[in-house]
């Protein structure tokens, strides 16, 4: 029936997927649905998305194959062992990182997640290597057989471990959030931390108690993920997951574990209905999930007033006797000073050992760090201004760049299907100052397009959809020949800028510190004004 279905859709064309992709889909979205729960579970008593629910998996996960395949421990005693080094990492993080930032904007949280999760992926990196000298070394599991014939389908001794213990786990969180009355305290102590207090629950405790959990369910996750698997390439893990459960608990309304698991399974199936249909499109599925969060924040209901949305970082006023004191009331303007005093030393510098000692590359060099200055710029803007947190400049940044690449090298467009043609046109090249501009205008729309649906509702959803977009723009649209030209790395001659030759090194340095000094008045200027 599934068969049919997708054949009268007529998107997929091509032999039917054969049960076992519909079985492996299943089995992975179980999976990934846990790891949705995990971050709904710490969004319902904290207010926090934790960008590092994949990656706080990962040395646990790590530590389990080095004490089964390096030091021969038993299955079962290294298991316990590593969930409950995970529940300690989760206890560690909220007990040193979480506590300090407890009643600091919501914002300033969600970035020591990401931070976090850099972290975790330097201490598992840091552990050693698991031995790979034997070719058949996997990944250890509970059940190591398979089965050829059951009902049509292969399963494996890891899918089926999957198929017994996330269903176990997710109902006993379930009915531990839902039914238990600590469970109605975790989200309790969220929705007004003051009444909590006074009721005699502690939000801090519940927190340390929820983001314990958080780190158990995380590394449950990524062993079982791993299991049966390549005994190396578990640091993988964690980045690739994380897109995958946000788009689960997005589409659970960060509230529901039962629509986020359902999703997580929709999310297995049709990872492997796209990669069978589909194999050559790399990255598709990313997109496909960009858009899926898009439609389920945008249906996501408004909540109630009660529910802050003033995620802004405060700024202390500088307190009055400073105020007096010339170089601080004048920090910022002598910052400035300072940065361009900095650019003209190193630029009189070169001029004068230019090809003497320093290759004139390294005038390039300082042009791609102011380049990068400006896009933190930006995120500074949107954080300061809004109160949210973009996580898409960087792939904004590579998509005006490509397009601008593609405006000055002129390109054609032909959208449709079959004989009908939506979209065909062919455009001649115009000059790299134009193309440059317009660029820029049409990434500035593609921003404000993504981010609408975001901030229609209250939270820091700008946070889930910039992350979708940004892993959609790498792994699927800088791929798309609009953007690309059909080459892999598409290359530009820089010409000139309004008459500037920017071919010159020195010229294109001159050009972004200008650049970046006119960004940082208009900022300057914007700040001090009503809007700042």
């Amino acid at each position: 029936m599934s068969n049919q279905l997708l054949a009268v859709l007529g998107l997929f064309e091509g032999p039917a997927p054969t049960r076992n992709v519909w079985f492996d889909g299943v089995v992975f979205g179980l999976v990934i649905g846990l790891l949705a729960m995990g971050v709904i579970l710490i969004y319902r008593s904290t207010k926090v998305i934790n960008f590092a629910v994949g990656n706080m998996g990962l040395p646990g996960a790590t530590l389990f194959a080095l004490l089964v395949i390096n030091w021969g421990w038993p299955f079962w005693l290294a298991l316990i062992t590593c969930l409950l080094m995970g529940a300690l990492i989760g206890a560690v993080i909220d007990l040193t990182v979480i506590w300090r930032l407890f009643d600091r904007p919501r914002v300033m949280l969600l970035v020591a997640t990401v931070g976090l999760s850099q972290l975790m992926l330097g201490a598992n990196l840091a552990l050693p290597d698991v031995d790979t000298d034997a070719a058949q070394i996997r990944f250890p599991a509970a059940i190591g057989r398979s089965w050829d014939d059951i009902v049509g389908l292969t399963p494996t001794g890891p899918q089926v471990q999957i198929l017994i213990a996330v269903p176990a786990v997710a109902l006993a969180l379930a009915y531990w959030l839902n039914r238990t009355t600590f469970g109605k305290a975790v989200t309790a102590s969220a929705d007004n931390p003051s009444l909590s207090r006074l009721a005699g629950i502690s939000p801090r405790t519940v927190s340390t108690i929820v983001w314990t959990v958080g780190g158990f369910l995380a590394t449950f996750s990524m062993i079982l993920l791993s299991s049966g698997g390549p005994s190396t390439g578990v640091s993988n893990l964690g980045i690739t997951t994380l897109n995958l459960a946000l788009v689960a608990a997005v589409l659970g309304g960060m509230r529901s574990f039962t629509r986020a698991m359902v999703g997580g399974v929709v999310i297995g199936i049709l990872t492997n209905i796209l990669q069978w249909y589909y194999s050559r499109e790399v990255g598709l599925n990313s997109f496909i999930f960009f858009v899926a969060v898009l439609i389920a924040i945008y249906w996501q209901r408004r909540p109630a007033g009660n529910e802050s949305s003033a995620f802004t970082p405060k700024v202390r006023p500088i307190p009055a006797h400073l105020r007096e004191i010339w170089w601080i009331r004048n920090m910022a303007k002598l910052t400035v000073g300072a940065l361009l005093l900095i650019a003209f030393v190193l630029t009189w510098y070169h001029e004068r050992l230019l090809y003497v000692d320093f290759p004139p590359s390294r005038f390039f060099l300082y042009s791609t760090i102011i380049v990068f200055a400006l896009v933190a710029s930006s995120v500074t803007v949107i954080t300061g201004w809004s109160g949210q947190l973009s996580l898409a400049q960087m792939a904004y940044a590579g998509i005006g760049g490509l397009l601008a690449v593609h405006l000055h090298n002129g390109f054609s467009m032909d959208v449709g299907f079959g004989s009908t043609r939506l979209l065909k046109f062919e455009l001649v090249g115009v000059t790299q100052g134009w193309a440059i501009l317009v660029a820029a205008f049409v990434t500035a729309g593609i921003a404000v397009l993504t981010g609408l649906t975001a901030l229609r509702v209250r939270g820091l959803m700008l946070a889930v959809v910039t992350f979708a977009f940004a892993n959609a723009a790498l792994g699927y649209l800088y791929n798309r020949p609009f953007f690309n030209g059909g080459q892999r790395t598409p290359s530009v001659e820089r010409g000139t800028f309004f008459g500037v030759d920017m071919f010159d090194q020195r010229n294109f340095f001159y050009f972004t510190a200008g650049s970046a000094l006119i960004v940082l008045l208009i900022l300057n200027h914007l700040r001090g004004s009503a809007i700042g």
